[in-house]
């Protein structure tokens, strides 16, 4: 009694994170929101990142600034945070948003 009548499809709408496949999920998810983003920035992140990380070095205060912003906003829409953000540039730093801000471990590279 298996007819085409009684078939039910049912959706997930919501992603459940925790299980194996979990990485491979966020990552895809960054990755079509980011292809939906227009700037130069999501193009760069999109290359740098891994997972839920991302990596990546600019060549003055002004642009890593910039870019930090940018980035915070492209996450925020997806209801996403970026955070412990790592830099050897104190006053990138100081133009974080509170809480994000995480010591890089040693202190190689750093500017004052």
């Amino acid at each position: 009694m298996n007819s085409d009548d009684n078939l039910e499809i049912l959706h997930f709408t919501r992603i459940l994170f925790g299980l194996a496949p979990s990485r491979s999920l966020l990552g895809t998810c960054i990755k079509i929101h980011l292809s939906h983003c227009p700037g130069t920035v999501p193009p760069m992140i999109q290359c740098n990142v891994f997972v839920d990380n991302v990596v990546y070095g600019l060549e003055s205060l002004e642009d890593a600034v910039c870019c930090y912003h940018i980035a915070m906003g492209i996450y925020r829409d997806a209801s996403m945070n970026l955070q412990e953000w790592h830099t050897n540039d104190t006053g990138l730093r100081n133009a974080m948003e509170p809480g994000n801000q995480k010591p890089s471990p040693g202190n190689h590279g750093t500017r004052k």
